[in-house]
């Protein structure tokens, strides 16, 4: 490794290949890593490499000083766009205190000028990894909480105004632990950081060929690609592939995608270059999840659908938004980017408040099985108060009935008596005529006027006949009975004569009268 070589103004000022602007940057790169402060490498026990980008490599080391293991990131390309990149990466990882971004100890040069930077060593795997480990769809949804994770790492950074520019399952490391860390802030900008017309004036760098033809890159779309587009093609967001100014709906684009690869197992752009897939991705041809994976809980994949919206006005303001929404999910809670129904509405409520509907649920039955046995008693209360009330007024009619019958009776009864009382008035009154009547006969038989007994006898017949008849009317049939016998005596003993010669005398024997 060699140091930034310096060239006199003079000189690049005269040399026709060189951009303008081009002196002032070295000389401010230049001047940047001259204030980095010179490190010992004998301080750090080099052991195995871990990992190799496209600038710079990372070594395990033993720091003599303090007696622990830590990660060292070298710089590979000292170009001067490498350096300002890799002097980025360094600030911006130190100024972040996040436990789930990687922490930085140590920043310097070495005694021959390359630039490093010491942090923690994470033991794990790459997230994509332990991806195509899963094979089934519940076996990667358990992986869930590790983008999760991430997502709330990168809402610490965009709350500091930082964003990544180059999310994917490669730079997120799952530790043996449980740690989740995101790894590799090479390409992170500061939104709030000024840039220098010299950099907006640069030229982008390419890819040099005997990087891209290296017969290690296996897999191109999930390679980071420097220069004009930065980031990697198979999770990269539609204006970050076009080349398009970019900020924090940009990593939440990145995040959606990584989900997407969770959810689906594939990434969201699949081709054969990294040429193809960037198209793709400028185009936002993306394959819907919910065809890809169709036992995707729908709640999530609204979120990830949300999350990579071709428009970046349609997606999560910032990764803060994201996470708030998947911890939504993750705690049962509706989502926004959802449309429910009533049912699942209704379905989530009850799987949010389980205990409290299980208790309600129970009182509910309670009170339906309670209120049924009241309904059961009132209804039978019912029943018996109407068969009570028909009875009553059965009784009250029979009652009304038989007051009439009493009274119609009684009436009878009155007037009955009144006619028989009537009857006895006239039968003593035709008995006292009776008896005059005989006394008189009597006198007229002693007197020797037999001549009369015929009409007497007629008047006779016809007052026992009346009284027959009155007593009849009265109801008195012994009286009645009695009057016949009265009445036959008389005709017998003493009107028995055919003309008045005939009329046997009171006190006779043989019915002879005397002149």
């Amino acid at each position: 490794m060699t140091a930034v070589p310096t060239r006199d103004p003079a000189d690049e000022a005269g040399d026709p290949t060189v951009p303008a602007g081009t002196n002032a940057l070295v000389r401010g790169a230049h001047e940047r890593a001259e204030q980095i402060p010179r490190v010992d490498d004998e301080q750090y026990a080099r052991g195995a490499e871990i990992a190799r980008g496209g600038m710079g490599r990372i070594v395990e080391a033993r720091d003599r000083r303090l007696g622990r293991v830590v990660a060292l990131k070298e710089l590979l390309d000292l170009d001067v766009e490498s350096m300002l990149r890799f002097e980025r990466e360094a600030l911006i990882s130190a100024q972040l205190q996040h436990p789930a971004i990687v922490a930085v100890y140590e920043a310097g040069r070495w005694p021959s000028g390359e630039p490093f930077f010491a942090m923690k060593l994470v033991a794990g795997k790459p997230l994509d990894q332990v991806i195509s480990i899963a094979r089934t769809l519940d076996a990667r949804l358990v992986l869930l909480p590790r983008i999760a994770a991430a997502c709330d790492a990168i809402a610490y950074a965009h709350s500091q105004r930082i964003i990544h520019r180059d999310l994917k399952p490669g730079n997120i490391l799952i530790g043996d632990f449980g740690e989740t860390v995101v790894i590799d802030w090479g390409l992170a900008k500061d939104l709030d950081a000024v840039e220098s017309p010299d950099s907006a004036n640069r030229q982008p760098r390419r890819p040099s060929q005997k990087k891209l033809d290296s017969p290690k890159v296996t897999g191109a779309s999930t390679l980071t690609v420097a220069g004009a587009v930065m980031g990697t093609p198979a999770y990269m967001a539609p204006e970050q592939a076009r080349g398009e100014p970019v900020d924090a709906r940009t990593d939440v684009f990145a995040l959606g995608a990584m989900l997407y690869h969770l959810l689906a197992g594939v990434p969201p752009y699949m081709a054969r270059t990294a040429t193809d897939v960037i198209a793709a991705a400028a185009l936002g041809r993306v394959i819907p999840l919910a065809e890809r994976e169709k036992r995707a809980p729908r709640d999530l994949v609204a979120i990830v659908t949300r999350a990579m919206e071709p428009l970046p006005i349609d997606r999560y303001p910032d990764a803060g938004v994201l996470a708030e929404e998947r911890r939504r999910f993750m705690t049962g809670r509706l989502v926004d980017a959802h449309r429910y129904t009533a049912a699942q509405r209704l379905g989530r409520f009850v799987k949010k408040h389980r205990g409290a509907v299980s208790v309600a649920t129970i009182a509910i039955i309670g009170f339906i099985v309670g209120g049924t046995m009241a309904l059961h008693r009132i209804v039978d209360a019912k029943d018996e108060a109407q068969h009570a009330e028909r009875i009553a007024s059965t009784r009250g009619n029979a009652g009304e009935r038989l007051i009439d019958y009493m009274m119609t009776h009684v009436q009878h009864e009155l007037t009955e008596r009144m006619v028989l009382h009537v009857a006895q008035q006239n039968l003593l009154r035709l008995t006292a005529d009776f008896q005059i009547e005989n006394r008189r006969m009597e006198n007229f038989f002693l007197q020797g006027v037999p001549q009369r007994v015929v009409i007497e006898f007629d008047h006779l017949r016809f007052s026992t006949s009346a009284i027959n008849d009155c007593r009849r009317l009265a109801g008195n049939t012994q009286a009645a009975a009695r009057t016949r016998t009265l009445q036959g005596t008389l005709e017998s003993d003493y009107f028995h004569v055919e003309s008045p010669m005939h009329c046997p005398r009171p006190g006779s024997k043989n019915g002879a009268s005397k002149p």
